[in-house]
């Protein structure tokens, strides 16, 4: 697959996260709405290709064992009112899930929704890929990875005092007329940001509920 090198760049730093943003043309690529038909297609379009990542103190088995539940993201993330799968099985490569949040519209539909199709799930390599098949966003062809991999600790054991894990997200979608990069680095950015607020406080609350669980147990030993 060819692709002429990037024009533009953008990256800024947010909430602890990091995020890259790179404008490029790409002169074939499959396109994620015929991936659900089971079919793929040439074109040549302009894309941005995006990186966001962001460390956090705490396990990679734990982080990893609450993002890769692909269905439930509900039961940690507070801006998911809703996360249900309607296409599928839970964690099966091709199931399909709808998330929505963000309050009402006037119409009284959610403010923000979207429906993605879970493309594969690797649980010992903990690595995910997915698209978005239909959103209030007006993404297109847009494809993602999501990984959890050993943080700052595994490299300089002496900084971190914690297991470190770190978060790295990787997006490709079609660009949007009429807007800026710039624009679409920091809705990114705050969508993954928020997710990540939503996710070290679910770990925190975990560890705080099982610390006691934990001590009744090593005094009855």
């Amino acid at each position: 697959m060819k692709r002429q090198e990037a024009v533009e760049i953008y990256c800024m730093d947010q909430d602890h996260c990091r995020f890259t943003l790179e404008r490029k043309q790409k002169k074939s690529r499959e396109n994620c709405s015929s991936i659900q038909d089971g079919l793929t297609h040439q074109m040549e379009d302009e894309i941005w290709e995006g990186i966001a990542t962001r460390e956090i103190e705490a396990p990679e088995g734990t982080i990893w064992e609450l993002l890769s539940d692909f269905g439930q993201i509900q039961t940690w993330h507070t801006s998911a009112e809703i996360c249900e799968i309607v296409e599928g099985e839970n964690n099966k490569p091709g199931c399909v899930r709808y998330c929505a949040g963000g309050g009402r519209a006037i119409d009284g539909s959610p403010a923000r929704w979207v429906k993605e199709k879970l493309l594969t799930l690797d649980f010992a390599g903990r690595h995910m890929t997915y698209c978005i098949l239909d959103s209030s966003y007006g993404f297109q062809d847009y494809r993602a990875s999501l990984s959890v991999m050993p943080g700052l600790q595994d490299v300089m054991p002496c900084v971190a005092d914690e297991p470190n894990a770190l978060v790295y997200w990787k997006f490709e979608m079609k660009s949007l007329p009429g807007v800026a990069p710039q624009e679409l680095l920091r809705f990114i950015a705050s969508i993954f940001a928020g997710m990540m607020y939503n996710l070290e406080r679910a770990v925190w609350r975990s560890e705080e509920t099982s610390a006691p669980l934990a001590k009744a147990v090593a005094s009855c030993m």
